[in-house]
């Protein structure tokens, strides 16, 4: 006697194996032309979110690389993406792996009105918020800041430059000022001459430094 599998089952497979974290099975489903990788379960919940919930690294890449038609930002019934329930369960390296593959951190859930970065501080999980909050605020375009230096050019004392950066963020989230893009703006400098008559001549011997807060 032949058994007819429902269609609806062959897809609900890679919920089960997103749910273990069976990366062999959620690969074989992937080459697989009748699977939705946007299924969900009864509460609303994809492979996706799952996994992501769970902390199956591995899972997540393959689905976000496999599965060139999943929604990144689906979301289940509570409005909470796979990024959101990451970062409530502390999953960092997953909330990682969904921000570089294009997951929106601000999108907000149906329950407290909280995105991904407000649930994790609610929650308590500092690490994936410190991530989550750094990648919202680094530039599109990674700019290497300068500390503050001063150069003493060792047979010139009479001309010294000190080249100083203006901080470019605020105090918190909110008051954030937007970095500008590398190239759009010179970096301030501040230009000190000092008078040929003002350097004092030190008798020491060679092997000595003077002393000056300059060296």
């Amino acid at each position: 006697m032949d058994v007819q599998i429902p269609t609806i089952q062959i897809a609900r497979n890679l919920l089960e194996y997103a749910t273990r974290g069976n990366l062999k099975k959620v690969e074989e489903e992937s080459r697989r032309e009748d699977v939705d990788p946007n299924i969900t379960d009864a509460e609303g919940n994809t492979p996706l979110i799952l996994a992501s919930q769970a902390g199956y690294t591995h899972v997540v890449e393959m689905l976000l690389e496999k599965f060139p038609t999943i929604n990144i930002d689906q979301t289940n019934f509570l409005g909470q993406t796979a990024l959101i329930k990451s970062a409530i369960q502390g999953r960092v390296s997953c909330a990682r792996l969904l921000l570089r593959a294009g997951a929106d951190p601000n999108k907000r859930d149906n329950c407290r009105g909280f995105c991904a970065l407000q649930w994790a501080e609610y929650v308590g999980r500092t690490e994936c918020r410190h991530m989550i909050a750094h990648y919202m605020l680094q530039p599109a375009t990674p700019i290497k800041r300068k500390k503050k230096t001063s150069v003493v050019r060792k047979n010139d004392l009479h001309k010294v430059t000190a080249v100083a950066t203006v901080p470019l963020l605020g105090d918190s989230v909110e008051t954030v000022i937007p970095r500008p893009r590398l190239g759009s703006a010179p970096i301030p400098r501040l230009e000190i001459t000092v008078a040929p008559d003002m350097i004092r001549k030190h008798s020491y011997g060679a092997h000595r430094r003077p002393k000056s807060s300059m060296c």
